[in-house]
């Protein structure tokens, strides 16, 4: 892990246990996005505004801990390039959250695997959850503003990983996330993506325990249908309590 990553259990203590919903929210909704895409500042006027969003990142982070504070100042880019690009911060964010709900709503005991988490965002899955009885989830996060190159994406990185190691993945929950865009309708967008659960058949075959969770991102309605903590909700009931 780069030295200059913060580790998770920095992250929990230093960041996640002093955010309110809204940050959490707003953290999640532009941590899934791709600010690299539109570096020289062409954005269509359809999409956020990733240059406010990524200042409203930073902020947050700042304004929590005096550490992350030193590390964003010392150079800004550099961190959210680190941090927040390489999916640290989308994955600490939902690691944590379901570790802590599952924990404090439901009184189930579940971790997030720390080695899995703070390595390189090219390791897959994204996160992996154990239980104290020996179960392993495997969670992958697929954060899209469209659906051009999802097929690809699927395939490529999910698929034929899966395929590899059969066994290691029998408890697989794939997310396809799409934030909302501004002036969208997020009920709409949200009925559009549903066709995209046609991967569950492909991805469960002989295995019941794969599943595919399809949900829209709101940035400012955080206590809306479409929000994180909504988001994490459904992946607890429709999954975590029905594993065995």
């Amino acid at each position: 892990m780069d030295r200059n990553i913060p580790t998770y259990k920095i992250f929990l203590k230093e960041i996640f246990f002093k955010l309110e919903n809204k940050e959490k929210n707003e953290l999640f909704y532009w941590s899934l996005l791709d600010y690299s895409s539109w570096e020289d500042g062409n954005t269509p006027f359809f999409m956020p505004n990733f240059n406010r969003g990524k200042k409203r990142v930073l902020a947050i982070l700042k304004k929590k801990s005096k550490n992350f504070k030193k590390r964003i100042e010392k150079n800004p880019d550099k961190f959210y390039k680190l941090f927040i690009e390489k999916e640290f911060l989308a994955n600490y964010l939902l690691g944590a959250e379901l570790e802590n709900k599952l924990k404090e709503d439901y009184q189930k005991k579940w971790e997030v695997d720390t080695k899995n988490i703070e390595s390189k965002s090219t390791i897959f899955p994204d996160i992996i959850m154990r239980s104290y009885r020996g179960l392993r989830i495997n969670i992958e996060i697929k954060g899209k503003i469209s659906a051009s190159n999802l097929a690809d994406r699927i395939e490529e990185y999910v698929l034929e990983r899966i395929i590899d190691k059969k066994r290691g993945y029998t408890r697989f929950l794939l997310l396809l996330i799409f934030p909302v865009c501004p002036k969208e309708n997020a009920r709409r967008v949200n009925q559009l993506i549903e066709g995209y659960y046609i991967y569950e058949k492909l991805l469960k075959g002989k295995f019941g325990r794969r599943r595919v969770i399809c949900n829209c991102l709101e940035e400012k309605n955080y206590k809306g249908d479409f929000s994180f903590s909504k988001l994490v909700e459904k992946i607890i009931e429709s999954y975590f309590l029905n594993i065995k």
